[in-house]
């Protein structure tokens, strides 16, 4: 989250940087809805929508699109450029990293045809909504 603070770009595009980089693994991987950074943030969907248009267009964010197999739209994937930072000084993560991850959220899914804004994944129909934080098993 260190590398949202970082970022000089204007206060509410900042505010919905921190929303989904607090919600991102180290990879910058990420799948919050928009409903869900509009509540953390306090600000309304539409201006998260308008931000995220900023932000993908500044190339702090990457939205993924995913399908489920019936070919409805599920929750976006989004990417943050943090991945290897502290040695590279941060990048997407790499296709292969993406690739397993949607692997262990559905392993029986292949990946379809990149879109213009991403890839466009299909994602299994009841899929439970799956979570990066980590396990306690104390």
């Amino acid at each position: 989250m260190t590398w949202a603070w970082e970022q000089k770009i204007e206060p509410l595009a900042k505010l919905t940087l921190m929303a989904f980089a607090d919600r991102a693994s180290d990879e910058g991987i990420c799948w919050p809805g928009i409903d869900d950074i509009a509540k953390r943030t306090g600000l309304s969907e539409r201006t998260i929508h308008n931000r995220i248009t900023g932000l993908i267009g500044l190339k702090l964010l990457k939205r993924v699109i995913r399908y489920r197999t019936d070919r409805g739209q599920t929750s976006n994937l989004w990417l943050l450029p943090i991945y290897g930072a502290a040695v590279t000084g941060g990048a997407f993560a790499p296709q292969h990293v993406v690739n397993r991850l949607l692997e262990l959220l559905n392993p029986s899914e292949q990946a379809a045809s990149p879109s213009s804004t991403g890839c466009t994944l299909p994602v299994a129909r009841g899929a439970p909504k799956p979570s990066l934080e980590p396990l306690d098993n104390n």
